[in-house]
């Protein structure tokens, strides 16, 4: 049986059950949770395990099936193109996520990794399906991690759009040692 060049090796990320013993193991260097962002104080609850010290990025994901939802995608995140200043070019609608990553490693309570409000806008990668909007990148360690994410205000004009929470890293990049 021929095997893509992803799954073979070791995975970076173990995504687990929220605080179940139960792993599931993913090849691939991003995993993705649905996530739904049309309304207020939608939570996302998530432990993974880090394997790999990395620069690990936490994105929304936004997948489309035709040109039309493309379109409409484009229309509603902007691109990532930027003036001179810095300043966004064409930063679409703006959406605002507060997150949490703490380790579930230190004690058996965990301790704050890292916290915060991210207004996300523009894109910062796109494929041939889906467009990718960067809320935080962060260096993790080996361990154990609760990755959890809340919607701050109605995003009613993302209704039917499919997103995820994405949590990965560019394969292209060598791990610290």
């Amino acid at each position: 049986m021929r095997r893509s060049r992803f799954s073979i090796g070791v995975a970076a990320l173990a995504v687990l059950a929220p605080f179940a013993a139960a792993a599931q193991t993913y090849a691939t260097p991003r995993t993705q949770f649905p996530f739904e962002i049309t309304r207020s104080d939608n939570a996302l609850d998530r432990t993974i395990s880090v394997i790999e010290d990395r620069i690990y990025e936490v994105a929304l994901l936004f997948s489309f099936a035709d040109q039309a939802e493309r379109n409409r995608v484009s229309a509603l995140l902007g691109d990532g193109s930027r003036f001179p200043n810095g300043r966004m070019g064409n930063p679409g609608v703006a959406i605002p996520i507060r997150f949490r990553i703490s380790s579930r490693t230190a004690s058996t309570s965990g301790h704050l990794y890292l916290e915060g409000t991210a207004l996300t806008e523009g894109t910062s990668a796109f494929g041939a399906d889906a467009y990718v909007r960067t809320i935080v990148k962060t260096r993790l360690v080996p361990g154990t991690y609760r990755i959890q994410a809340w919607t701050v205000r109605d995003l009613p004009e993302f209704a039917g759009i499919g997103t995820h929470l994405e949590i990965g890293f560019d394969p292209r990049a060598k791990p610290f040692r």
